[in-house]
């Protein structure tokens, strides 16, 4: 078990070491083949999440061009933390193998402790865990980003990572994963109401197009059936609200 004082880490890692103590990780042994998957359970998860791949692959591409050099590895995960794709650096995937940062292994806080994805999914929120701070000792060469994948119901569908070892961290990484995560979010919206009336606003008209942009999805009939975060905030909208508006005559 890794050690981290506690006036240097923020109180999302708090929480997390809180919850992992609370459960008695770290009490007796584990091995990093723990909790990885059969071959035919992950090929069950991908196929169940064969949409949230499909439009994850290419940023997933895209972002590992940006960190090429920085022996880093690229994850998405489902929403128990189970890792469903990957895409990283030949050398690190040899060394990430042996605390399986691998398909088919479930990184749930519960059982690997603090660390970005599985802390991400709790928290819901993005996070990064350098070092040290992850709980279990074994972990602690990594350093983590990750932020979790909403899909247009705001439904927590998933993750996805950058890790890579703790010496080459990178300090734009936490904002490249946020960004990639409002990116596939975009997406799967896109994709969900592609048969849709598609409305895109902000009141500062040179953000409409960006990941700033808020989108609302809309019948033929004028009935409002979808809306992003970023549209909720700028009207002050609640999720629950949806039934109640509509743009009919």
């Amino acid at each position: 078990r890794g050690s981290c004082p506690d006036d240097l880490v923020t109180r999302a890692v708090l929480r997390s070491w809180e919850r992992c103590r609370g459960g008695g990780l770290g009490d007796g042994e584990f091995r990093p083949s723990d909790g990885v998957v059969t071959t035919p359970k992950l090929r069950e998860a991908c196929e169940r999440n064969s949409r949230l791949i499909a439009h994850a692959q290419g940023i997933m591409e895209h972002v590992y061009e940006q960190i090429r050099a920085s022996d880093s590895l690229v994850m998405l995960s489902d929403p128990r933390g189970m890792l469903i794709h990957r895409v990283g650096d030949p050398e690190l995937v040899s060394r990430a193998q042996k605390v399986a940062l691998q398909p088919g292994a479930i990184w749930d806080e519960s059982m690997r402790g603090t660390n970005a994805i599985g802390t991400a999914l709790v928290e819901q929120s993005p996070i990064e865990i350098v070092g040290g701070e992850h709980f279990l000792g074994l972990n602690s060469f990594l350093t983590c980003s990750a932020a979790p994948i909403f899909d247009p119901q705001g439904r927590m569908v998933g993750a996805i990572d950058i890790s890579g070892d703790y010496r080459t961290y990178q300090r734009h990484t936490l904002g490249l994963v946020r960004l990639s995560a409002q990116l596939l979010e975009k997406r799967l919206f896109e994709s969900e109401y592609a048969r849709e009336l598609q409305l895109s606003f902000h009141p500062r008209p040179e953000h409409v197009g960006s990941m700033q942009e808020g989108l609302l999805a809309v019948s033929c009939d004028g009935n409002l059936l979808g809306i992003n975060p970023v549209a909720l905030d700028l009207l002050g909208l609640r999720r629950s609200d949806l039934g109640h508006y509509d743009f009919g005559m």
